[in-house]
């Protein structure tokens, strides 16, 4: 998806550019916005798609789903400390710590459904 293609960026510039570098997947997940995902095939996209929206409520009127989980909710996981005690740490890894049953969902910046 690009407004100008290929050839007119050759034209105006004189340079060399794919269609794929300038409006592809990647491109759009990266840096544009306008894409959250990408998949490997098109069946992998379905499965996603309806993990995503196995998370929303059919409508405007409905409350989100709710999931039976293991997870006491009363847990106290010190593997927290450890990770927030360093001057960098693994924000995927402390988010999937504080999820219920560690399901989470990444999307947006550089999301990939491989």
């Amino acid at each position: 998806m690009f407004a100008a293609g290929p050839g007119v960026v050759k034209a105006l510039n004189g340079e060399e550019v794919s269609a794929a570098e300038l409006g592809g997947a990647t491109i759009h997940i990266e840096k544009s916005g306008v894409a959250h995902f990408d998949a490997a095939s098109e069946e992998r996209c379905f499965q996603k798609m309806r993990r995503l929206l196995s998370f929303l409520p059919s409508n405007c009127y409905e409350n989100p789903p709710k999931i039976d989980f293991t997870d006491d909710p009363r847990r106290c996981d010190y593997a927290l400390r450890k990770i927030f005690s360093c001057d960098s740490y693994d924000m995927k890894n402390a988010i999937s710590i504080i999820v219920d049953n560690a399901d989470f969902l990444k999307f947006r910046r550089g999301s990939r459904l491989t």
